[in-house]
C-alpha cells in the first residue's frame, strides 16, 4: 500500500513537470525567432486594421514619429465614406503580401542618411523590405482589388513604413 502511494506521488509529480516544460517551452507556439521573421508585416497589418476600424493611433503606429505625419480622425472617417460611396456598407479590407525583396545594406545606409538630413533624425536601419501588396476593398455592392509597393524597415529594432 505503501509502495502505491508513493508510486502514485511519482506519477502526479511527472506529470506536473511534464506540463511545466510544455507550458513554458511554449510547445506548439512560433518561436522568438519566428515573430522575429515575421515583425515586418506589422506596419502593414497597423494601416490596413487603423484604416478598417479608423483607429487614428493604430494607423499612426505603422509610421515612425520622427516622420511627424498629420492624421486627424477626420481624415480616417474621410476615407472610410469614400470607400462605402464606391462599394456599399459593410467595408472589409484585406491585404496579401505577393512578393518581399530585401533592400540592399547600401540602400539601407542611403535611409538612414535622408532621415538624418530631412528630418533631423539618427537612427540606425538594420534591415528593410520592398513589398508587393495586393489590396482588396469589398463593401455590400462592390470591390477593388489593387497592386502596391511598399517599403519597411527595422529602425531602431522597430519596422515601420517608409517611402520617398
Amino acid at each position: 500500500m505503501k509502495n502505491i502511494k508513493q508510486m502514485m506521488k511519482l506519477i502526479i509529480i511527472i506529470g506536473m513537470l511534464i506540463i511545466l516544460v510544455i507550458s513554458l517551452t511554449g510547445c506548439g507556439n512560433k518561436s522568438q525567432e519566428q515573430i522575429d521573421n515575421e515583425a515586418y508585416k506589422e506596419p502593414i497589418k497597423n494601416m490596413i486594421e487603423g484604416i478598417q476600424n479608423t483607429d487614428v493611433e493604430k494607423y499612426m503606429n505603422a509610421f515612425p514619429e520622427f516622420l511627424n505625419l498629420k492624421i486627424a480622425q477626420k481624415d480616417l472617417d474621410e476615407l472610410m465614406n469614400t470607400y462605402i460611396e464606391l462599394y456599399g456598407q459593410g467595408i472589409q479590407i484585406s491585404y496579401e503580401i505577393t512578393n518581399k525583396q530585401e533592400i540592399p545594406n547600401e540602400k539601407l545606409v542611403e535611409m538612414q542618411e535622408n532621415i538624418k538630413k530631412y528630418f533631423e533624425h539618427e537612427c540606425t536601419i538594420k534591415k528593410g523590405y520592398k513589398l508587393e501588396i495586393s489590396q482588396t476593398v469589398k463593401g455590400a455592392k462592390d470591390q477593388n482589388i489593387s497592386d502596391k509597393t511598399i517599403d519597411v524597415y527595422e529602425i531602431d529594432g522597430k519596422w515601420y513604413i517608409i517611402s520617398f
